[in-house]
C-alpha cells in the first residue's frame, strides 16, 4: 500500500487592517466617584464634571482654591443677611412695642 503524502498548503499570511489615526484624541474624564455627606468632595466631583482637559493634581490644587473662594464668599453674603436680619427684628420689635403702646 503506498500512501501519497500530501501536504496541506500554508495558508497565507494576512495582517490585519490598520485603523485610520484620528487627528486629535478625546478628553478623558476622570472617574466621578459617588455622591457624599461630605460637602468638599461634592464640591471636586461637580468641578472634575467642568475641567476634564486638566490633570487630576492641578485639578484639585484648583478645586481647593475655588473651594476657599466659595467658603468667603459665602461668609460674606452670611454676614450681610445676618445684618438685614438683625435689622428687620429691631424695626419688627419697634412697631410691636408701638402697637402695644396705643
Amino acid at each position: 500500500m503506498t500512501r501519497s503524502l500530501r501536504r496541506a498548503c500554508a495558508k497565507p499570511k494576512v495582517c490585519a487592517k490598520q485603523k485610520a489615526k484620528k487627528a486629535c484624541a478625546k478628553v478623558k474624564c476622570t472617574k466621578l466617584g459617588p455622591i457624599t455627606s461630605n460637602c468638599y468632595f461634592n464640591f471636586v466631583r461637580s468641578y472634575r464634571k467642568k475641567h476634564c482637559d486638566v490633570n487630576p493634581q492641578e485639578l484639585i490644587s484648583k478645586a481647593a482654591k475655588a473651594w476657599r473662594m466659595l467658603k468667603t464668599r459665602f461668609s460674606q453674603i452670611e454676614k450681610n443677611a445676618i445684618r438685614i436680619w438683625n435689622k428687620h427684628s429691631e424695626l419688627r420689635s419697634d412697631l410691636l412695642e408701638e402697637e402695644e403702646h396705643e
